[in-house]
């Protein structure tokens, strides 16, 4: 069921070459869905259209969302210049007044969170679990437009320092949960399987 707060998309960074991975990382499945597709539906729960930014290997994540109406692809051609080039490029395709952001090797993200995040009322809200804050992120559009403006050698933090973020405490560890390495995606694996036996 979606939200009734109007004009809400969201972000999906799917751009980097995963080098401590050594793989396809986004592919790799948790709970029967591949990473990215677990990012797209947490997503979908709220989200009318979603932008999945591409770079390093941009047709086998579009392979993996074809089943996916509302995502809408977007190539960042200067990815390896570094994230923030994905970021500018995911924010510069969206025109929605709030924004939702996250990596997409984020997977295990609640709907409590979303919706916690949502019912605030600032230009940049943050979950938090026992105080270390984490992903999605929220911004308003005020946020875009500063994006627009910095330049590419900068990064998001600085960004959203800029607007006073409200941190918001959740419990769900999924917020940190990221995959760097094969290490990383087997601990997050096993902590998906013992929540969903």
């Amino acid at each position: 069921m979606k939200t009734d707060i109007p004009e809400l998309e969201g972000i999906i960074l799917a751009a980097g070459k995963a080098e401590r991975a050594g793989a396809f990382k986004l592919g790799w499945e948790i709970g029967g869905k591949a990473v990215i597709q677990k990012c797209v539906e947490n997503f979908l729960t709220v989200c009318d259209r979603i932008v999945v930014v591409t770079g390093h290997e941009p047709y086998r994540v579009a392979d993996l969302l074809t089943a996916y109406p509302e995502v809408d692809l977007v190539h960042n051609p200067a990815y390896e210049a570094g994230m923030f080039t994905s970021v500018k490029t995911g924010f510069a395709a969206t025109t929605a007044e709030r924004v939702l952001m996250t990596p997409g090797d984020i997977p295990l993200v609640n709907q409590d969170v979303l919706h916690k995040l949502l019912a605030t009322d600032t230009d940049v809200a943050i979950p938090a679990y026992l105080k270390r804050k984490g992903h999605p992120v929220l911004v308003s559009g005020a946020v875009r437009q500063a994006v627009a403006h910095e330049s590419t050698t900068s990064n998001l933090k600085v960004v959203l320092n800029r607007f006073s973020p409200l941190v918001i405490p959740v419990a769900c560890e999924g917020i940190l949960l990221d995959i760097d390495t094969i290490s990383d995606y087997n601990e997050l694996k096993e902590t998906h399987e013992r929540k969903h036996p």
